[in-house]
C-alpha cells in the first residue's frame, strides 16, 4: 500500500519541438541520453499493518523525455554512488528514516541518465516536534515586545532541517492573532545536523533584530516544543513593496536578459501594484515574460495586480545592446515599484534629489529640494572627476528650490554626491554620475568609473543596476557593487554591498542541481542579508558560521556545447556592513559553485577596503579650466619620463602624482608646460596625476610606472 506526498515540487524543463528530419539526424546513431527529472523531497508513511512502504520508479520521476523513438527503461536504487543502472524498478522501505534515491532512464541504444531526490519515511503515529511563537511589530527596534506593539497576522515562517540526505522545510503563517505553530517529524529533527527557524518572505529590512534563530543541537531530546517570538520592524495594516533588478552580462549587438524580483515585506496587501523600468538609452527591450502594459520613452510599465503580504514574484525582459555603444561603456537601468510603502508616517521634511545630464558640451547636475520643508542647515557636496575630487562646496535650498552645477564636458566621468538631510527616512546619499559626455584630447572618454561608486537606490521601492558592456568573460565568477575606487577598491564605511555570482555549466552533460556556498565576511551583518534577483528559481539558507547557501534544484542546466546561452545562470544578494567599520578594514568574499556531485568550481575573490574612494585635492574649490592635452613619454615609464602639456607655453603649472591608494607621491613644477618626472624610487604600478594652473585644473589622467630591470 502506498501512502506518500510530494511536499516540495520544483521542476523546470525546456522541451524543444523537433521535426522528424531533425530527430532522424539525432538518432542515427542515437548517442544522446534521455532527459530525466525527479520529484523533489518526498515523504511517505509505513503501512501500519505490513510496516512497509512500496515505491515505484514512476512515482519518483516527475518527467522523462527522449528525442528518439522507442521504449524507455526506468530503474531506481538507494545507492547514490552507483555508476551502473540497477535492475529494480521498485523500492520497499521497512524502516523510518531519510533516504536518497537515484532513478535511471535508459533508451534502446543503451544511453542512460539519472536524477536524485530524497524521501522522508515515517511510521504512522510518529510524534512531531513543534515550533511556536508570535510575530510582533517591533516599532522601536529594541528586539523586545513592549506595550502597544501589536502582533502581525498572516506572515510566513519556516522551519529548516539540514540532514546528510538534503534540506527539508516546513512552511506556515501566523494566524489572525499573530501566532504560529509548525510541526516537524521527530525523524527529521533527530537526523538534522542543523535546525533553524526563520521568518519567511517577510523581512526586517530596517531593523537590527535577527530574522532567524538556530535551535541548539539536542534540544528536542528532552522536550518537544521550541518557542521563539520574532520582532519585525513592520507596521500593522501597511504594505512595503521592494524590487530588485539585475543582469548577469551585457554584450553589444547581442540579446541579453534582465531579471526582476519583487516582494511585499509588509503586513497588508498592496493593491494594483506596478513596476516601472527605465532602460538605458543604448538598450532596446524586445520581449518580456510579463507583458508590459505601456511605454513612455525608455520607461516600460508592468502590471502586477494585488501582491499579498509575504508574496513574491519575478519576470524577465529581453533587451538588445546597441552596436553603437563603446566597448566597456556603462548602462544603467532603473526599476521602481508602486504603490509606495505606507508603513512609515508621512515624511514632511526636506528631501534632496540629484540628476545629471550631458547638454550642449556641458555636464549639468541639478540639485532639488523636493521635500515639503526648507533645509535648516547647509550640507557639503563634492564632485569627483574619474577618481579625483574635482570640487567641493555647500548648498542650502528652500522647499521646491533647485540649483545647478555646470562643468565643461571633457570626456571625464563626473560624479556629484552629497549627504541627505538629517532625519530623512532612508539613509541615502543622493548622487548622480555622467559618463561619456564630450571627448578628451585623445578623442575618447573615460570608462569603468561608474560602478566603482554606490548607486542612489537605498530606498526599498527603487533599484538601479549599472553594468559595463563586455566582450568575453569568465563564466564562473563573483562581482561586488560598488567595486570600490583606486587600487585598494576603496569604499566608505556603512555602504551596502551587492554581490553577483555567475555560473555556467561547462561540463559535458546536463546539470540537474547547482549549489552555491558563500562564506560571509566577518565584517558583514548576516541579519541584513537580502536574497535578490536570479536567473532561475532557488532556495536560500543561512548555514552555521554564516555560510550562505543558494540551491537551484532541478535546474536542468544544459552544457555549454549544446546551448551556450541556456547553460548560464546567476544569483544576486545584498548585505550591510557592521556599523562604522574603521578605515583600513578589508572585506573579502568568494564562493564555491557545485554542479551536481562534481568538485566545486571556485570563484575569484573580490576585495574592498574601507577608506576614502577618491583622491583628495589640496586646492580650494578648483574650478574647471579649458582642458589641455597631456603627454607622458614613455607611458608606461621606468625611472624617468617627460611630461608635456600642450597650450601652456609661457606659463608655470603644478604637476601632482598620486599613488593608486590616493596618497600624494610627487609634485613637479612645469615650466612652459614641460618637466621631467623622476620615478626611479617609485614602486611599480598605476598612478594618477592632475595638472593645475593658478589652482585651476587643466588636465588629469593615469600613468603606469613599470618594473625596472
Amino acid at each position: 500500500m502506498k501512502n506518500f506526498n510530494c511536499i516540495l515540487l520544483t521542476f523546470w524543463l525546456l522541451l524543444i519541438t523537433q521535426t522528424g528530419l531533425w530527430a532522424q539526424f539525432l538518432c542515427n546513431p542515437d548517442t544522446q541520453a534521455p532527459i530525466i527529472a525527479c520529484n523533489a523531497d518526498m515523504n511517505g508513511v509505513l503501512d501500519a499493518g505490513t510496516m512497509s512502504l512500496e515505491l515505484d520508479v514512476d512515482d519518483v520521476i516527475e518527467q522523462v523525455f527522449d528525442n528518439c523513438p522507442g521504449t524507455l527503461q526506468l530503474r531506481i536504487t538507494l545507492d547514490a554512488n552507483s555508476q551502473t543502472p540497477p535492475l529494480d524498478s521498485v523500492i520497499v522501505f521497512t524502516q523510518p528514516g531519510i533516504y536518497t534515491m537515484t532513478t535511471w532512464a535508459g533508451d534502446a541504444s543503451g544511453n542512460w541518465n539519472q536524477c536524485w531526490t530524497t524521501i522522508l519515511v515515517t511510521e504512522a503515529g510518529t510524534p512531531d516536534n513543534r515550533f511556536q511563537g508570535v510575530f510582533y511589530a517591533d516599532t522601536n527596534d529594541n528586539c523586545q515586545q513592549d506595550g502597544g506593539e501589536e502582533a502581525l497576522a498572516w506572515l510566513p515562517v519556516e522551519a529548516v532541517a539540514e540532514t546528510p540526505a538534503g534540506i527539508f522545510r516546513v512552511l506556515g503563517h501566523t494566524d489572525a492573532t499573530g501566532h504560529y505553530d509548525l510541526a516537524m517529524s521527530a525523524v527529521l529533527t533527530d537526523a538534522a545536523t542543523h535546525l533553524e527557524l526563520r521568518i519567511g518572505q517577510a523581512g526586517n529590512p530596517a531593523g537590527n533584530c535577527p530574522a532567524f534563530v538556530a535551535i541548539p543541537n539536542g534540544y528536542f531530546d528532552s522536550q518537544n516544543t521550541f518557542n521563539h517570538d520574532f520582532p519585525l520592524n513592520l507596521t500593522p495594516d501597511c504594505h512595503q513593496l521592494e524590487v530588485d533588478i539585475a543582469t548577469p552580462v551585457l554584450r553589444r549587438c547581442f540579446n541579453n536578459a534582465y531579471f526582476v524580483n519583487y516582494c511585499n515585506y509588509g503586513a497588508e496587501t498592496a493593491e494594483n501594484a506596478t513596476i516601472e523600468i527605465e532602460f538605458d538609452p543604448f538598450l532596446t527591450p524586445l520581449s518580456s515574460t510579463l507583458p508590459w502594459t505601456s511605454i513612455n520613452g525608455n520607461t516600460y510599465t508592468f502590471d502586477l495586480g494585488d501582491v499579498p503580504p509575504g508574496a513574491c514574484g519575478h519576470f524577465s525582459v529581453n533587451v538588445v545592446v546597441s552596436c553603437g555603444a563603446v566597448l566597456g561603456q556603462t548602462h544603467c537601468t532603473t526599476a521602481r515599484i508602486f504603490p509606495e510603502s505606507n508603513c512609515a508616517p508621512a515624511y514632511t521634511g526636506p528631501e534632496l534629489t540629484v540628476t545629471g545630464a550631458c547638454v550642449d558640451g556641458e555636464v549639468i547636475f541639478t540639485i532639488t529640494n523636493t521635500g515639503e520643508a526648507d533645509m535648516a542647515n547647509p550640507v557639503q557636496y563634492y564632485v569627483v572627476e574619474d577618481v579625483i575630487m574635482f570640487m567641493s562646496n555647500s548648498i542650502q535650498l528652500a522647499s521646491g528650490q533647485s540649483t545647478q552645477v555646470s562643468l565643461v564636458a571633457n570626456g571625464s566621468t563626473y560624479r556629484f554626491e552629497l549627504p541627505q538631510v538629517p532625519g530623512h527616512p532612508f539613509s541615502v546619499t543622493p548622487s548622480a554620475t555622467v559618463e561619456g559626455c564630450g571627448l578628451n584630447p585623445d578623442g575618447a572618454f573615460s570608462l569603468g568609473f561608474v560602478t566603482q561608486f554606490p548607486q542612489d537606490d537605498d530606498g526599498p521601492a527603487l533599484d538601479i543596476d549599472c553594468r559595463e558592456n563586455t566582450g568575453s568573460y569568465d563564466p564562473n565568477d563573483k562581482q561586488v557593487f560598488p567595486r570600490g575606487a583606486l587600487e585598494d577598491h576603496l569604499i566608505t564605511a556603512n555602504t551596502d554591498l551587492e554581490y553577483l555570482i555567475r555560473f555556467q555549466n561547462t561540463g559535458t552533460d546536463t546539470a540537474f542541481t547547482v549549489v552555491i556556498l558563500d562564506p560571509l565576511s566577518e565584517h558583514l551583518d548576516p541579519a541584513t542579508i537580502r536574497p535578490g534577483a536570479a536567473s532561475h528559481p532557488y532556495t536560500f539558507t543561512l548555514l552555521e558560521d554564516n555560510i550562505l547557501k543558494f540551491s537551484f534544484n532541478d535546474i536542468l542546466l544544459p552544457d555549454s556545447s549544446v546551448n551556450a546561452a541556456g547553460s548560464q545562470g546567476f544569483v544576486k544578494f545584498t548585505v550591510k556592513q557592521y556599523p562604522n567599520l574603521p578605515g583600513g578594514t578589508e572585506i573579502r568574499n568568494d564562493a564555491a559553485i557545485y554542479f551536481d556531485f562534481n568538485e566545486p568550481v571556485l570563484t575569484n575573490t573580490v576585495r574592498q577596503v574601507i577608506g576614502t574612494p577618491f583622491i583628495m585635492v589640496s586646492t580650494d574649490n578648483p574650478v574647471a579650466a579649458p582642458a589641455c592635452r597631456t603627454q607622458i613619454l614613455p607611458n608606461p615609464m621606468a625611472g624617468t619620463g617627460v611630461v608635456r602639456v600642450e597650450g601652456l607655453e609661457g606659463q608655470d603649472a603644478q604637476f601632482q602624482l598620486y599613488h593608486a591608494n590616493g596618497a600624494l607621491a610627487q609634485q613637479l613644477l612645469l615650466r612652459n608646460g614641460e618637466g621631467v618626472l623622476h620615478a626611479a624610487s617609485a614602486p611599480a604600478g598605476l598612478y594618477y596625476y592632475i595638472v593645475t594652473v593658478n589652482g585651476l585644473r587643466v588636465s588629469s589622467g593615469k600613468v603606469v610606472v613599470g618594473r625596472r630591470e
